[in-house]
């Protein structure tokens, strides 16, 4: 559950970011983002039962969700890391929702772990792929 709660706050504050680059910290878009796009929205970004993140990817719109799936299509590890980080946000979701005092998670701390370090590969990369395509700053009107 930790792990997942982890990458619930890494995601976030990537997308944190990426806003606060486009915009410039532009603190009407940051605010608007903060409450419409990313408080108490992180459940609704993923299909946790699927084994892709293509929900996820295409609210970055569809040019960005063909090439980062691009990416993850041609690195096994990458998808693997899909794979896990989704895995374990179901997890997460089984034991917050299925009475976390008597639910049987069947994974070892070194499987769980294990899981964690390949989710984190894909936290990384998403980061480097949304990131890099945040707008260069929009030059100011000269007076």
């Amino acid at each position: 559950m930790a792990a997942a709660s982890f990458f619930e706050m890494r995601i976030q504050t990537i997308i944190r970011n990426f806003i606060a680059k486009t915009s410039q910290n532009n603190p009407i878009i940051t605010s608007l983002v903060e409450e419409k796009v990313i408080s108490r929205q992180y459940h609704t970004y993923f299909d946790w039962r699927e084994s892709n993140a293509n929900k996820f990817f295409t609210l970055f719109g569809k040019d960005f969700k063909t090439q980062f799936q691009d990416v993850i299509n041609k690195d096994m590890l990458l998808e693997e890391g899909v794979k896990a980080f989704l895995e374990l946000g179901n997890l997460r979701n089984a034991l917050i929702h299925q009475n976390f005092a008597s639910y049987t998670v069947n994974k070892t701390g070194t499987e769980v772990y294990g899981m964690y370090k390949k989710a984190e590969s894909f936290v990384n990369a998403f980061e480097i792929h949304l990131l890099s395509r945040a707008l260069p700053p929009i030059p100011k009107p000269s007076s």
